[in-house]
């Protein structure tokens, strides 16, 4: 019998070979949108990201607490 461990390594290697698919070929306009949304001047480093962990955190909550309909 294969312990836990030996069935671990198993899936992450099975794994591994699924996910192996090659990088995506993106669009020559795909591209040029990343590079001008990376440009923007709330992209650059340093600029105030204060804001993204409570959006963060306040969508987390949101959708822990929401009840199908």
């Amino acid at each position: 019998m294969r312990t836990q461990t030996e069935l671990a390594l198993e899936a992450i290697a099975n794994a591994e070979e699924l996910a192996d698919t090659g990088a995506a070929t993106l669009s020559s306009s795909h591209l040029a949108d990343v590079e001008r949304v990376m440009a923007l001047p709330h992209n650059q480093d340093g600029a105030d990201k204060s804001w993204v962990w409570p959006a963060y955190e306040f969508c987390r909550g949101h959708f822990q607490t929401a009840k199908p309909t």
